[in-house]
């Protein structure tokens, strides 16, 4: 009787809090002066303890509960399977299929909760263009401008920098010193800007980095552990970018184009050089498309200036990008990521990815 009493008030408190998240997420859309505020002080406090629990592991507690969830679900159809044809006795069954439903629907109450309490409400905060001052409305020649001047700096830091018998540039450092110094250059940036959280943990390597590879993710932040999780199978010069853009994720900042802009940011305000380089390379990358749309032959003669050692490195990495082709893999894991950007209100999806030319174009005025 007592276990059932139990049971009874965990369902009542789930239930409960079920209710409240959704009167928050309710708030934050139609409110971006509450979701501001849940997400600078509520929400931070809950991502911040589920991080300082987790750092303790060496390991990515969110890989192996998403591995541990896949398993589950098997398991669970499995016993769904045989609770419906198999030769049990009434009773049984009937507590079987009870639980069989109920578990589910646990796991997705506790999920929905610990996605409001942690990163909802940073999709429908103040935009960074309005924490930072900037403008949306930029011009071509503004673009380019930020475009030359990425260049310029890149080959400056090109120059000085040595490749590797594969023709990659590496960190000073192993994987730990790396997220330690992303994180370095993060916690000083986030100093500086009272919007961001200030202080957070160093990022975790992917156990199954490489057939992840296929999927044409780099990183993630999982909200349910708090955990920064990174794909260690990219190039020094990627990795280190995308340590950054998932630390902003971690400290409530939610759109990507707002979280690559500001791993550029901090990345190239540090005082690392490797860092630098790593910012560089990849906002030059980022704004490429962009300068192509609007002037090719301009964008062709930025181009031309590049140093030897990025262009080599820049080829190494479409030589490793295509080793991992697999379009099938590649497109599912884009669509999955597509429908869940623009569910969050994110209405040009994977593409705002790439979407930081305006952002460059304030930074570099």
């Amino acid at each position: 009787m007592k276990e059932k009493r139990c049971k009874h008030t965990a369902w009542l408190v789930l239930g409960i809090a079920v209710i409240l998240c959704a009167a928050v997420l309710a708030a934050c859309i139609i409110w971006t002066a509450f979701a501001e505020f849940f997400a600078r002080y509520i929400a931070r406090a809950v991502r911040y303890a589920l991080a300082a629990i987790t750092s303790v592991l060496p390991f990515s507690l969110g890989e192996v509960l998403v591995l541990a969830a896949a398993a589950g679900v098997v398991v669970w159809l499995i016993t769904a399977v045989i609770s419906i044809i198999g030769k049990l006795r009434k009773k049984r069954q009937t507590k079987l299929k009870r639980r069989i439903l109920l578990a589910p629907i646990a796991l997705v109450g506790i999920i929905f909760c610990l996605f409001v309490l942690t990163l909802f409400p940073s999709y429908h905060r103040v935009s960074l263009e309005q924490q930072l001052g900037y403008t949306s409305e930029v011009s071509d020649d503004e673009v380019f401008s930020a475009f030359s001047q990425t260049a310029d700096a890149l080959n400056t830091l090109s120059a000085a920098t040595e490749l590797n018998s594969e023709g990659e540039t590496e960190f000073d450092g192993d994987f730990r010193a790396m997220a330690e110094a992303v994180r370095k250059a993060v916690d000083k940036y986030a100093a500086a800007h009272k919007f961001i959280q200030p202080h957070g943990f160093r990022a975790k390597g992917i156990m199954l980095s490489e057939p992840m590879t296929y999927t044409r993710i780099s990183g993630v932040y999982t909200f349910f552990t708090g955990e920064s999780n990174v794909n260690t199978n990219y190039a020094d010069f990627m990795l280190v970018y995308t340590m950054a853009h998932e630390y902003f994720h971690a400290r409530g900042i939610a759109p990507e184009n707002e979280c690559n802009f500001l791993a550029f940011a901090a990345l190239y305000e540090s005082d690392n050089e490797y860092l630098r380089y790593s910012a560089l390379a990849n906002m030059f990358l980022k704004l490429a498309n962009t300068a192509y749309g609007i002037d090719p032959d301009r964008y062709a003669e930025i181009c031309s200036t590049l140093n030897e050692n990025f262009i080599t490195e820049y080829r190494t990495y479409c030589d490793f990008y295509d080793r991992y082709e697999n379009k099938t893999v590649s497109e599912m894991s884009d669509a999955v990521n597509d429908a869940y950007l623009k569910s969050q209100g994110q209405q040009s999806g994977v593409a705002s990815y790439g979407m930081i030319a305006a952002f460059a174009a304030n930074y570099f005025k």
